[in-house]
């Protein structure tokens, strides 16, 4: 809780042709100003060594940082609908 970009997720398999995936936030911590990154990449857990920010890969990785659209460390398409910066906690 002291530090932030401490929480890079990766699936425990690939992700089939179209397959959909969704993100579940249970807690936010409050202190920290920025937004979920959530994307994919081609790359293996085995053979990724984890930055500290996934906009830092630079190649087979596309992802949405903050409202825009990031591919291979570039941002690609700003204000690409809402901002991840604006998600909560749904509560029960």
């Amino acid at each position: 809780m002291e530090e932030f970009n401490n929480a890079v997720v990766l699936t425990n398999r690939l992700l089939k042709p179209n397959e959909l995936f969704e993100v579940h936030i249970d807690k936010q911590v409050e202190k920290w100003a920025g937004s979920l990154e959530i994307g994919v990449t081609t790359h293996s857990p085995e053979d990724l060594e984890l930055p500290s920010t996934m906009t830092n890969i630079t190649t087979g990785t596309w992802m949405m940082s903050g409202g825009g659209v990031v591919n291979n460390g570039v941002t690609t398409i700003e204000d690409y609908g809402h901002s991840l910066e604006e998600l909560k906690v749904l509560l029960p």
